[in-house]
């Protein structure tokens, strides 16, 4: 088997423009490439080097909490991750993530990273305790269908940021515990939790954080690496919500998307899913219904967020699934498994097998 391997030097240590290729022999002589060369749940010629090698992208291990009032690089529109634990908030921006991608932290009684590919669009957080062992994640310099290969430093084994997998070395085929989130524009989350702790820019790196590193890469339809899959029902970079099973998922078509609070209540593969959007504010969240939880009436609630949803029963929901007023107050939705990315991403990694119009 040969293995193409393409290295993509960088402009600004993350603006990669040109590509190289680079073959190897049966079995892979990775010379100067930081993975193992054996057993792999992907095809090894779908991974690709992306030039700024092994940690060439620092990722970020417990970078220090600001308050909301003191960010001054963030625009409304941007995009931030928010994360909860208990009644503590924060927020994680993109911002800082275009260069970073991965940022180690701790919340509360939760240590977890926040997994970011700017090149999918994508987010994962996972918990960092693996095995009973609490360890970091690091960027490989890898790619897996255009998106981010990180690897633990306790095993040195590489993952899938999409198929939440371990895909190669002592710890393949694990699959990390995967921590509920929602993301949303700054300008969104700073009314919605102006109270929450927000990663700053001093992270101890120096950045231009707040100029984005790649260009117009976001409303471009180039990508940067061969896919190996196109289905070309969208633009490249549609930004799609899925709720994932196995290797296939129901979409939600973009037809639906509105500038107000929608929600659908879809059954999908034996599971009853109530599904929140607001494009708008660049909401798009999914849950999975207990059989306690079918039998309610959900209506959507606009302007006040974060409360997002009311039912039949006088409870009131927030964006995080949880029951904040009423007879069932403290009642927590499960978070399903879902991704919201690019739509030329999604559909390279899982086959539509619903799709919500």
């Amino acid at each position: 088997m040969k293995t193409l391997l393409y290295l993509l030097p960088a402009l600004s240590i993350l603006l990669w423009t040109s590509c190289v290729p680079k073959e190897t022999g049966p079995g892979g002589n990775y010379k100067n490439v930081p993975y193992d060369p054996g057993r792999w749940l992907v095809d090894v010629e779908d991974v690709f080097d992306g030039g700024p090698g092994k940690d060439g992208i620092p990722a970020l291990v417990n970078p220090p909490a600001v308050v909301v009032d003191s960010i001054d690089f963030l625009k409304n529109s941007d995009m931030v991750i928010g994360f909860r634990v208990d009644n503590e908030y924060i927020a994680y921006p993109q911002a800082i993530l275009d260069w970073h991608e991965i940022i180690n932290d701790q919340l509360g009684n939760a240590e977890y990273a926040v997994v970011y590919c700017p090149l999918t669009g994508t987010t994962a957080i996972w918990n960092r305790v693996l095995n009973g062992e609490t360890t970091t994640f690091g960027v490989s310099g890898l790619l897996y269908q255009n998106n981010i290969i990180p690897y633990d430093r306790a095993s040195n084994s590489n993952w899938s940021q999409m198929l939440q997998q371990c895909i190669n070395g002592p710890l393949i085929e694990y699959i990390p515990e995967t921590l509920p989130f929602i993301e949303c524009s700054w300008e969104t989350w700073k009314k919605m939790y102006p109270d929450s702790k927000v990663t700053g820019r001093n992270t101890g790196i120096t950045r231009p954080y707040g100029n984005y590193p790649y260009g117009d890469y976001k409303v471009n339809d180039k990508v940067y690496f061969p896919l190996e899959i196109e289905n070309t029902a969208y633009e490249r970079k549609e930004r799609i919500h899925a709720v994932l099973n196995g290797r296939r998922m129901m979409i939600f078509d973009p037809k639906v998307y509105s500038d107000s609070l929608r929600l659908f209540v879809n059954e999908y593969e034996g599971s009853d899913y109530l599904t929140l959007i607001a494009p708008r504010k660049q909401i798009f969240s999914s849950y999975v219904l207990n059989e306690s939880q079918k039998s309610l009436q959900f209506e959507a609630l606009n302007d006040v967020l974060p409360l997002a949803f009311k039912d039949n029963e006088g409870n009131k929901w927030d964006v995080f699934g949880r029951a904040v007023e009423g007879p069932r107050q403290g009642e927590q939705l499960e978070f399903a498994n879902q991704m919201t990315g690019y739509w030329f991403a999604l559909s390279s990694f899982y086959l539509v097998t619903k799709k919500v119009r």
